[in-house]
This record gives C-alpha cells, sequence and structure tokens, in this order.
C-alpha cells in the first residue's frame, strides 16, 4: 500500500480507499501518472554476501542463466535485452520512447 500511495501522490482521486479496492479487485488496472517514474528491474540468481565472502544462489525460474553463460563464454557483444509488451495504450506514439511508455502506468 505504502508503494501505491507514493506513486499516486500527485492524483488526489485515488485515495487510499480507492487503491484498496482497486488492489483488492482481482483484475488488473491501469492508471496515467502525472509524472513518469523511472522503473529499473534486477534479477539475481546468485550475489555476494555482506561478508564478502559468501555467495548464495537461488533458482533461476525464467531460466535466464543459460543465455547469460552463453554470453559470458562467446566472443559475441551483448545485446540489449527485448522485453515482450502484451499491452499497449494511447499514450503508445511512436515518438515516444520504450522507456518512457513504460514508465508512466501504474498497474494497481
Amino acid at each position: 500500500m505504502a508503494m501505491a500511495k507514493y506513486v499516486m501522490r500527485d492524483q488526489p482521486d485515488w485515495t487510499e480507499e480507492r487503491i484498496r479496492t482497486a488492489m483488492n479487485a482481482g483484475r488488473e488496472q491501469t492508471a496515467k501518472l502525472k509524472t513518469p517514474i523511472p522503473v529499473h528491474i534486477g534479477y539475481w540468481t546468485a550475489w555476494v554476501e555482506a561478508d564478502g565472502k559468501t555467495v548464495t544462489y537461488t533458482a533461476d525460474p525464467y531460466r535466464i542463466d543459460p543465455a547469460h553463460q552463453k554470453l559470458l563464454t562467446s566472443n559475441q557483444p551483448a545485446r540489449k535485452a527485448r522485453v515482450n509488451r502484451s499491452t499497449r495504450s494511447s499514450s503508445d506514439s511512436p515518438s515516444r520512447t520504450k522507456a518512457d511508455r513504460s514508465s508512466d502506468h501504474a498497474s494497481l
């Protein structure tokens, strides 16, 4: 709830009650943001712990690790990741970048 309230803070129509109702509606809803918010998504299946010595490994549910391993062992330069966007909105004009379009909507 705290993150949704923060994201919608400049939209008085989105009260805590309305946000809670949207979150519990059982279906995704899209709300246009007045101010775009950059979103960065990280995906780690291994990391070094705070002690600087221990490495923790976890499952790779999206099976991305084999592709990363292939890139690491090849002489090919890394490519930019492609994002599969299954929905489009009226704000998806060709003049806007993918970053613009992906950061100015919040799914509640």
